[in-house]
């Protein structure tokens, strides 16, 4: 399934959004996202900049290959994080380099976002 997800603060977990219905399908703890993109949109972002208050506006998009495993071995994965106040887009934890896309995503209320 084509889809965008996104951390939800409400929830605790991630929300899926599937982008063939237009809404949010499932609240996993755990999603593998292939050939993935790593959207924020200016706008969201310059509004929780001023506002210093939340809002949906940076995801990962892509194709929902699973959201039921465990854990992975992450020693081969680069990590990326995402701070509004801080960054324009997601970033690589270790280089701060920009991170657009990847081949696969694994995203873990554990463990955080891991690309490669």
């Amino acid at each position: 399934m084509r889809a965008e997800v996104y951390r939800n603060l409400h929830t605790g977990t991630w929300s899926v959004r599937d982008l063939g219905v237009g809404r949010v399908v499932d609240h996993p703890v755990n999603v593998i996202v292939k050939d993935a993109l790593f959207v924020v949109r200016p706008a969201g972002r310059e509004k929780v900049r001023s506002q210093k208050r939340k809002n949906v506006h940076a995801f990962i998009k892509g194709h929902v290959i699973s959201t039921t495993f465990e854990s992975f071995d992450y020693t081969k994965w680069r990590k990326a994080t995402y701070n509004p106040y801080m960054n324009d887009t997601f970033v690589d934890v270790e280089t701060g380099e920009p991170v657009l896309q990847a081949n696969l995503v694994s995203l873990s209320i554990e463990d955080g976002v891991y690309y490669k």
